[in-house]
């Protein structure tokens, strides 16, 4: 059995495959799959540097994940807000307009932008972080 992880663009590795399949194959230009078998600390959020003739791998500080998490937070955050301005939905239920539908699509956008704001209150964090899950 070999394990892989994948590497963004960022060099931090985000997902890691145990697999007797082979190495999976790269599709965007922004992440690749490295074969880290027998890596003996390596994990999810770890960080990636290339120098010949190979991979390292770095446990990243608590200040990097903080500054990982609140970099997402702002990313997420901004994409909830576009959203938003390509779908007014909110102006419909001021105004009385809206469906049901579209009711239960206004709180459930706002509950999520809630939770994203206060992910820096979640217990284990910033070793741990749910990120809730986009209704848009």
């Amino acid at each position: 059995m070999a394990l892989y992880a994948k590497i963004e663009f960022s060099n931090v590795v985000t997902q890691l495959l145990e697999t007797d399949q082979g190495k999976p194959a790269d599709s965007p230009p922004w992440f690749q799959w490295v074969d880290v078998t027998g890596v003996a600390d390596i994990g999810l959020g770890y960080r990636a540097t290339y120098m010949y003739p190979g991979w390292t791998f770095t446990k990243p500080t608590e200040q990097a994940l903080r500054n990982d998490a609140e970099g997402k937070r702002i990313q997420l955050l901004n994409a909830a807000v576009t959203w938003l301005l390509n779908n007014p939905v909110h102006y419909k239920v001021d105004i009385g307009v809206a469906s049901p539908a579209e009711e239960a699509l206004t709180l459930a956008y706002k509950q999520y932008f809630v939770a994203v704001s206060e992910v820096a209150q979640q217990p284990d964090f910033p070793f741990t972080i749910n990120w809730p899950v986009a209704p848009f």
